[in-house]
């Protein structure tokens, strides 16, 4: 848990303070390795006590990925909807199936994916 608050904290000082296309870079030189994650419990914890800090959907997101490292069937998405206003979210899914962030009564459609 404390490896997972250290890469929450990383990673939403790098995405605030560096511009998108500088931290895309960045991160994506990170992602070199095909890690295999896949303890539903630890991602669980990841969700809980990334809520509890409050980080963010994508802060988390980000974590999870970096643990996945550049495996193909891991899937950073970030979509939106305007249910009630205009809303993004930020997703991790596995294979198809959404393994960090599930919101199944919102309906965001996906705008940008990071295999």
């Amino acid at each position: 848990m404390i490896k997972s608050l250290f890469y929450l904290l990383i990673f939403k000082t790098l995405i605030n303070i560096l511009p998108f296309s500088v931290f895309k870079k960045v991160y994506a030189t990170l992602l070199f390795k095909n890690r295999r994650f896949s303890d539903n419990g630890r991602i669980k914890l990841l969700e809980l006590a990334g809520n509890s800090a409050g980080f963010n959907c994508l802060h988390q997101a980000l974590v999870l990925k970096y643990y996945f490292g550049e495996n193909p069937e891991v899937k950073l998405e970030i979509g939106v909807n305007n249910q009630g206003g205009f809303n993004a979210h930020a997703w991790v899914s596995q294979n198809g199936q959404i393994i960090l962030g599930e919101r199944k009564e919102e309906n965001y459609l996906p705008l940008w994916q990071w295999n």
